[in-house]
Parts: C-alpha cells; sequence; structure tokens
C-alpha cells in the first residue's frame, strides 16, 4: 500500500491530490494491482474508504501488508485488516533514515545498505 502525490486541475486550480494504491501478490506468485482511488491526503479516513471499496470488491485473506510508516495508513490497515502482519517498507524506511543522516555521511550510508555494492557489505537490519 502507497500513494502518490499528483497534481490535477480542479475548480479551474491546480491542486495536489493523494492516489492511494494497493498492489498485492496472488495465490500463483503474480503481482496485481489491487486498486487504486483518488483522495485529498493520506489520512486515515481516506485509506479506510480505499479498504472498504476493495473489500466490497471482493479482497479477503490478507495475511501481511506493507507499506511506509504514514500513521493514518497503519491505523487504517489495523482497523480493516484486524490480525494482519504489517511491515514497514524497506525502501521508505531507508529513504527516511538518509532524510536525517548528515549529507556528508548519506553516499557512504546509501552504499553500505542497499544491495547490488559488490564492494561493500550489506547491513542486515
Amino acid at each position: 500500500m502507497d500513494a502518490l502525490v499528483i497534481k490535477v486541475r480542479k475548480g479551474g486550480r491546480v491542486r495536489s491530490q493523494s492516489v492511494l494504491i494497493g498492489s498485492g501478490v496472488n495465490r500463483e506468485g503474480y503481482r496485481e494491482i489491487l486498486g487504486l482511488m483518488i483522495g485529498d491526503g493520506e489520512s486515515e479516513a481516506s485509506w479506510s474508504e480505499f479498504f472498504a471499496c476493495l473489500k466490497r470488491r471482493g479482497l479477503k485473506g490478507v495475511d501481511w501488508v506493507v507499506s511506509d510508516d504514514h500513521k493514518g495508513l497503519v491505523k487504517a490497515i489495523m482497523t480493516h485488516f484486524q490480525g494482519v502482519s504489517w511491515q514497514r517498507c524497506q525502501t521508505h524506511f531507508i529513504r527516511n533514515i538518509l532524510e536525517v543522516c548528515p549529507k556528508s555521511l548519506q553516499r557512504k550510508f546509501h552504499t553500505r545498505v542497499l544491495p547490488g555494492s559488490l564492494k561493500n557489505p550489506v547491513l542486515i537490519f
């Protein structure tokens, strides 16, 4: 689950809107887009409306949800998918760390944590 902020023309003005996006992995192991919804933001109410819509369309059997740590999103997940396992998205987690990391250390940190660099070990969190 995640959101993408886009600019839309609404009422003669250009405004920011959030596109709430849900993707999942089906029983055959293939990723699918479960749904999209335009919302005014990433509030708990917006995510709750999105999850309710997905459930009305037949979404069930959710075992695990991965998302960023947005408080409204996490609260809505816990409300609509009680008992589900939740995991913080590692990409968002690394971005959050880099935001508070001194600029002089960001490049070094980035190369040490992300896979793909054969020269540097990968840190396990």
